[in-house]
């Protein structure tokens, strides 16, 4: 037997969607060498442990093995065999910053492979490699969507299937199942809190701030916006006969206490009387609740995960830009990435500073990337300004084949 070594991101100190998209590579490397998968998740994902009252119990937590189905040979690390070993990424590199080819015959020098790879470091499976016992990632800096790591020419369908397997176990898939029979058509939005709740630093043309309620997307905090903007967006999209479900880390954290937060969420309620926020669904809704108490675990990280699986099943989703959880999301749906707002900095940064008004209007409308540049995929044709793509966004290439 031969192995492949794979630690989860930060050993799983990490939200949830982080870890998942790690541990997505490792699957996909061991799927690909045809090796035994030994996962080094050393603690639950722990983002996303929030407190949601006596209804929900943090004191067992799952494991991403727990709650997916892990479509390869797997075993923990803790297993590791005393085999000879080699390293394809070495301690305190980045995965992010690599390139699997699945094929030794791939031409790194034409056009397309330069369009994938963006000038990254080429990791190959080689003749040599393929009689090593154990073949070892050695660093924790795993993250990355798959769809940007791995290049795949031959069997590409094989392995999209194989990854679009990895989802959640059935029985949340099944419980997911019974929430939406029950409430029929709707839509959905991702709304990361944070948008909400950091302070802007935005200079006018003289160099002076501006006041702290002024909000301008031509300007470069990426991270402030207003319940006023989220409604704007509704209006756009949404309509106030369909239920509109809301997932937000925004509720009660055990870490973060923002007597507003609550506030934000009653002025769309004022305007969109049919918004029901997801953990209410789940926690709030006898049945829903009777029926969450019997699941394998009943975390608030199964609540962060039966979410993502909830917005899945939207008519239409709307997320929120740099957003794993978002990304996660609609590579379930496989179809349209709409976004809240443009978080794309105008210029390389520090964006803090930005005094020169830059239009940046070009690059997203109708709440969706544009493609403005020339290129073999998706990450070549859109604008976002050296933010990495290996994480800031989920691509197409992660389903199509």
């Amino acid at each position: 037997m031969k192995f492949l070594y794979f630690p989860v991101y930060y050993f799983g100190r990490s939200g949830l969607s982080n870890c998942l998209m790690s541990l997505e590579c490792g699957i996909g490397l061991a799927h690909l060498m045809n090796r035994i998968l030994l996962i080094d998740e050393r603690v639950s994902p722990s983002a996303n442990v929030v407190n949601h009252g006596k209804k929900v119990s943090n004191s067992n937590l799952p494991m991403l093995t727990d709650l997916y189905d892990i479509p390869v040979n797997w075993k923990y690390a803790k297993d590791i065999p005393n085999l000879d070993s080699v390293d394809i990424i070495k301690k305190n590199n980045s995965l992010s910053n690599k390139v699997y080819c699945s094929s030794k015959n791939v031409n790194v020098l034409s056009d397309k492979f330069k369009d994938f790879s963006r000038g990254r470091s080429v990791i190959t499976y080689s003749d040599n490699l393929k009689e090593v016992p154990l073949i070892k990632v050695d660093t924790d800096q795993t993250l990355s969507f798959y769809s940007h790591f791995f290049y795949i020419e031959d069997k590409r369908e094989d392995f999209i299937r194989t990854m679009l397997s990895i989802k959640p176990k059935k029985v949340y898939r099944d419980y997911v199942k019974f929430i939406v029979n029950k409430i029929g058509n709707f839509d959905a939005v991702h709304i990361r809190m944070g948008d909400l709740l950091s302070k802007p630093h935005k200079y006018n043309e003289k160099g002076l701030p501006f006041p702290k309620d002024y909000w301008d997307p031509n300007f470069t905090s990426m991270r402030y916006r207003t319940e006023e903007d989220i409604i704007k967006v509704f209006d756009k999209f949404f309509t106030k006969d369909k239920p509109i479900l809301i997932s937000s880390d925004g509720f009660k954290t055990s870490s973060v206490n923002f007597p507003h937060r609550q506030s934000i969420f009653t002025k769309i309620k004022n305007e969109y009387s049919n918004v029901i926020f997801i953990n209410d669904l789940i926690l709030n809704d006898k049945d829903n609740y009777e029926y969450f108490k019997e699941l394998p675990y009943s975390s608030s990280i199964l609540i962060a995960m039966l979410s993502q699986l909830i917005c899945s099943k939207s008519d239409i989703f709307i997320g929120t830009m740099l957003s794993t959880f978002t990304g996660i999301i609609q590579r379930y749906r496989q179809k349209d990435f709409k976004f809240l707002w443009d978080e794309i900095p105008p210029t390389r940064g520090p964006w803090n500073k930005q005094k020169t008004k830059i239009d940046v209007s070009y690059r997203f409308k109708n709440c969706e990337m544009v493609e403005t540049n020339e290129g073999y995929f998706s990450w070549n044709r859109v604008n976002y300004n050296h933010i990495n793509p290996a994480w800031m966004r989920e691509w197409k290439e992660s389903f199509e084949w």
